[in-house]
């Protein structure tokens, strides 16, 4: 079921950093829609491509030991049951329906309206670089505990990890986002063209796989 149509902003609450969006939404969509009121969502993952309905009946999370997922966010919600009864679920009606609403796997019907609890709109200071895995590992608790979110990638058949490290600052500080051209290149020809024929040239040829990693 697509809920492409039911989408965009509905209402700001600012003194409560509540919003409430059409459950359609994309994810990706939604920091320019509260970036005008100076808020953001708590914590998200990695694929922005979901709506807020799905994101939210999967319960998608990010990283950050501190930072809750989106089932944590969630204040309110409203759904056509399968009967066709439109059901509101906040801390005024039905309350007690808010915990399945949070993490319901479309149970309780399909989610036409999602309000969110927010917080106030932040930037991230990201620094990503490979390192040895055995030094990843090895203190891998310390920067969990560290760090705003951190996360690592390992490459099979090698000893190396890429790590990531994002700190949060205040929205605007010391912004130095990367060019459309720098952009593309990592988002796109790096992350997806160049790994997509690695991942082809793997289901092909299995044993290219440890040569493709790269060197040890």
């Amino acid at each position: 079921m697509s809920l492409d149509g039911i989408a965009g902003l509905i209402s700001v609450d600012r003194a409560t950093r509540e919003v409430t969006l059409g459950a359609g939404t994309r994810l990706r969509h939604i920091p320019a829609l509260l970036a005008p009121y100076g808020l953001a969502m708590e914590n998200l993952g990695d694929i922005d491509a979901q709506s807020v309905a799905g994101a939210v009946s999967t319960g998608t999370h990010g990283t950050g030991a501190a930072f809750r997922g989106i089932a944590a966010q969630i204040v309110g919600a409203v759904l056509v049951t399968g009967t066709g009864e439109v059901l509101r679920v906040d801390r005024d009606h039905n309350p007690e329906l808010l915990p399945a609403v949070a993490l319901g796997l479309g149970a309780l019907g399909v989610l036409v309206e999602v309000t969110l609890r927010c917080v106030e709109a932040f930037d991230l200071r990201a620094i990503e670089r490979p390192e040895p895995l055995g030094a990843v590992l090895g203190s891998l608790d310390e920067r969990v505990e560290e760090a705003d979110h951190f996360e690592f990638f390992w490459f099979p058949h090698t000893d190396i990890a890429m790590t990531k490290t994002n700190t949060r600052v205040p929205a605007g500080e010391a912004r130095a986002p990367l060019s459309a051209a720098r952009r593309w290149f990592d988002d796109s020809f790096v992350s997806n063209d160049v790994f997509g024929v690695l991942c082809r040239l793997g289901r092909a040829l299995p044993a290219a796989v440890p040569r493709s990693t790269g060197p040890r």
